[in-house]
């Protein structure tokens, strides 16, 4: 009982500081919205007028907000204020179909988006419809990364009857998201002030999963290791769809994301069948290790871009790094004497790296007068060791090659 009523006092401590806390906003001059659940205010002055703004205030918000703003049809101008010490984490921005144009400032707000999201996806906008997107101070958005690819099934173990399996092949992993997707932008920057763009970085392949043993007598063959997925590729940091103005008085950093890395293999299955039989007993092969994601685009423009407008100071695109290739496995190894013809299993092959942000300059389709740098490429993964037998020797795997760099 006593435990109980520790509790409850706890609990109606908790309420109340919650409730203070919800009251000082509201006497502050903060409205609750309940779409977003947040506090905002409106009518806010800038440049000496009275217009129709809402300021969100991210610095009474922890670092991790875990929320979706979606933008609502009333949405005129947005201002998102936060801490520049704050790198704010789960947090995206979604602008649904519109037909007004749509003003979003930054001031000293840095965020980045949840797994498998678009930081400010603005695709379902109109064409004929611009998002104005401004930064006063330093402010950031980034892309979500991709999720990693799954790990394939082992087998470690021959269970019975019938042939061992062989392990399953990891998955491929997701591609990074773009920090920005629009299809109509006008970006602003202001004095004395920094935007950064980035694309999220691309998920690591799945492990493949090991090779089942063979122990029966009669059963030639051993599992096989399953190959490493694919890292995924690098999300962009601006992404246009139809046309784009800038106009900077401050500094713009483009950037890439990086590749992801490639799965390591899975080992081949070891041979302990010792029976006397007259075909060949082999060990399981190692998997081969997944290819490194690419890196991302700076900047990448669509084929159908009809229009690119720059006023432009210091801005600088980058291409992303290449992920790393994955390791190769080892082959398994057989117990077979001298006068059988068991063999041990190959090793796997290391994956190739990724290359750099493509386009020797890190974008595509962008005819900017800009600083620009290309992405290195991943380095490859190492082959896996050969397996060992009294009567044969299986060959090592080869190296992955190193991705190239732009």
């Amino acid at each position: 009982m006593k435990k109980y009523n520790q509790i409850t006092i706890i609990l109606a401590l908790i309420m109340t500081f919650v409730t203070s806390c919800k009251n000082d906003l509201e006497k502050d001059g903060y409205i609750y919205d309940e779409v977003n659940d947040w506090y905002y205010k409106s009518g806010e002055e800038i440049d000496g007028q009275i217009i129709n703004g809402e300021y969100y205030n991210f610095t009474l918000s922890n670092s991790d907000i875990n929320k979706q703003f979606t933008v609502l049809d009333n949405h005129t101008r947005l201002v998102f204020v936060g801490n520049p010490s704050i790198v704010y984490t789960n947090f995206n921005i979604y602008v649904p179909s519109r037909e007004e144009n749509l003003y979003i400032e930054l001031r000293d707000f840095n965020f980045v988006a949840p797994i498998n999201t678009i930081a400010l996806d603005c695709r379902d906008v109109y064409e004929d419809v611009f998002i104005f997107l401004s930064s006063n101070g330093t402010s950031s958005i980034t892309g979500g990364a991709g999720s990693d690819g799954a790990n394939g099934a082992s087998y470690n173990s021959n269970s019975g009857s019938g042939n061992p399996r062989d392990g399953e092949d990891g998955y491929d992993a997701e591609d990074g998201y773009d920090a920005v997707n629009a299809n109509s932008l006008y970006l602003l920057i202001n004095n004395y002030s920094k935007l950064t763009l980035k694309g999220g970085q691309g998920g690591s392949g799945g492990i493949g999963g090991n090779g089942e043993g063979s122990k029966m007598s009669g059963i030639g063959q051993a599992g096989n290791g399953g190959h490493g997925g694919n890292g995924g590729a690098g999300g962009s940091g601006l992404h246009i769809n139809n046309r784009i103005d800038i106009h900077n008085s401050g500094t713009i950093n483009l950037i890439g994301g990086s590749g992801g890395n490639g799965g390591n293999g899975g080992s081949g299955g070891e041979n302990t069948n010792t029976g006397t039989f007259d075909r060949a007993d082999h060990a399981g092969n190692g998997g081969s290790g997944g290819n490194g994601g690419a890196g991302g685009y700076g900047v990448y423009f669509e084929d159908d871009v009809i229009e690119q407008k720059s006023s432009s100071n210091k801005v600088t695109i980058t291409g992303g790094n290449g992920g790393n290739g994955g390791n190769g496995s080892n082959g398994g190894s057989s117990t077979k004497n001298e006068l059988q013809s068991g063999a041990g299993g190959r090793a796997g092959n290391g994956g190739n790296g990724g290359h750099g942000g493509d386009g020797n300059i890190g974008f595509y389709n962008c005819i900017f007068d800009c600083r620009c740098k290309g992405g290195s490429g991943g380095n490859g993964g190492r082959g896996g060791k050969n397996g060992t037998c009294p009567n044969y020797t299986s060959y090592p795997g080869s190296d992955g090659s190193k991705g190239n760099s732009y």
